[in-house]
This record gives C-alpha cells, structure tokens and sequence, in this order.
C-alpha cells in the first residue's frame, strides 16, 4: 500500500491541506520552520502509533476471538500519544508550557484525521494497481469465457484449506499485515480470497471471515510472492498451494487441505510460471 504512488501523492496533499489551514493553532507561535518540522515530528509519531497499534491488534488476534476493529477507534488511540509527545516537545523547545493548547484541540483534528482516512480507504487504496489488471488485449474474450466457465458450482471450495500436518514446510517470507476492508489479517494465517459480489471472504487457519471491499483492494496490498490470483474472484496465498491439477476437465489450484480453487484457463501459463518459482 505504502509502495503505491498515488498514497504518497495523496498523504502529501493531506499534509499540504494540514499545514496550512493549521488546526493546532501553533503558526503564530512558532517560527516557520519549527512549524514545519512540528509537523513533520507529528505526522511521524502518529503513523508510527498507527503501526505499532495493527501489529498489537495483529497478534491479539492470535489469543482473542475475531471481531470488528473499529478503524476510528485506533486513530483515536494513535493521536491522543501523538499530541502528547508533541505538546511536551514544543514546550520544551520553547521553554515555556504551551498550557494543553493542542489537546483542547484534539476531538477537531480527529474528525479531519478521519475524514481523511475514510476518503483514502474509499477511493485512493481502491484505485486498482496496473499489474492487478485482468488478462490482456490478446485472448481478452477467450480469458473472459474461460472465467465464465469456471463459476460454477462444482468449483466452490467445500471447506477452508489447512495444511496436513504430513505435508512438507514450505519456505514463507516475513508475516505482514493485510488490511481487508479496515480488518487487519496476518498474512501467514491466510489461506485464500474469494470475491462475492460487494464483500471479500477470508479464509483463514483458525476461521473465516467476510468484510465489504473489494478484492482489488487487499491484491493491491500483496507481492508476487505472497500467493496468486487464479481467477477475477480468487486468490490464494502460498502457503496453502499444492498444485495445479483438473478436476472434471477444468484447471484448479489444490489446496494443501485438499480443496480446489477454480483456475481460468487464460491464467495458467502465468500460474505455472508462478509455480515454477515460489513453490516447485
């Protein structure tokens, strides 16, 4: 996400709109450039909060029951420090309290905090990334006839895919976080995704879980070693992979737990070469 070019063109404007309509009221107290590095220190703090506080929430998961993660709720929890820290850091450089000058100002900064973070949720991280674009001009018909094929009912996955305990350890990258909808998901509890109309389902090791966005959204978020999309409205992570085989004459993905996810048939040289080097 943070890869994206258009989230830094946006998380600049957003500092550009902060900056100057200055809603901590610290211009007229502070010279231009310790305004500016003010807010540089700020917008550091608060992200770094932001991040601590998803890989809490992250390894909560592990211990706590699945529930809702209320996105508001952790910008809450990351801008009270934030404002904190930055309050006692310009009092210490000015040598003087500024006398909880930014706190009174907190409940305005989060709701234009907020209303920032909903507009980037909704429409700048829903812009779909150049390489998740569907199959290419050529065999633009046959890839699309191929998925229509493939949407029928004898190739909905029957249970989630949990790996065998008998089945060998493949090599996984670092655990990261995936944001699906404002749900953070570790990525190695992950086995695959399914779009289903406005909502993507998530299955996990220990469950399942169902979020409204889009399935655009969360691949905009992966790598090509995180795992593949197989087909518009799937995706499987490579850590559940075990082969690609037919199953009543149609290509499918196996799943270490011996599901299958339907594969379009425009996709399989691009899964085969995938296979070739992340899993074989």
């Amino acid at each position: 996400m943070l890869c994206q070019a258009q989230t830094w063109r946006y998380l600049s404007l957003v500092l550009v709109v902060l900056v100057a309509s200055d809603p901590l009221g610290l211009s007229d107290r502070l010279p231009l450039a310790a305004y500016l590095l003010a807010w540089a220190f700020g917008v550091g703090c608060y992200f770094g909060s932001q991040i601590l506080l998803m890989l809490g929430v992250a390894s909560l998961r592990r211990l706590l029951p699945r529930g809702p993660v209320y996105w508001p709720l952790l910008s809450l929890l990351a801008l009270g420090p934030t404002l904190l820290l930055l309050e006692h850091a310009l009092s210490f450089a000015l040598g003087a309290p500024l006398g909880a000058l930014i706190m009174r100002r907190m409940l305005y900064l989060l709701v234009s905090i907020v209303m920032f973070e909903t507009i980037f949720m909704r429409f700048v991280r829903a812009a779909p990334p150049a390489t998740g674009a569907e199959d290419p001009a050529p065999g633009a018909g046959q890839g699309a006839a191929a998925d229509a094929d493939n949407d029928g009912p004898e190739h909905v996955v029957a249970a989630a895919a949990e790996p065998d305990g008998d089945e060998p350890e493949v090599d996984m990258p670092a655990s990261r976080v995936l944001l699906i909808g404002a749900q953070p998901v570790p990525l190695d509890e992950l086995n695959y995704l399914e779009a289903r109309q406005h909502h993507v389902h998530a299955s996990l090791t220990a469950g399942t879980l169902t979020l409204r966005t889009r399935l655009a959204d969360v691949l905009a978020q992966t790598r090509p070693e995180d795992g593949v999309q197989t087909h518009r409205s799937w995706w499987v992570a490579r850590r559940a992979v075990r082969g690609l085989e037919e199953e009543g004459g149609k290509p499918v993905l196996r799943l270490l737990g011996g599901a299958g996810v339907p594969v379009a048939r425009a996709r399989i040289p691009e899964i085969e070469r995938w296979i070739a080097t992340h899993i074989a």
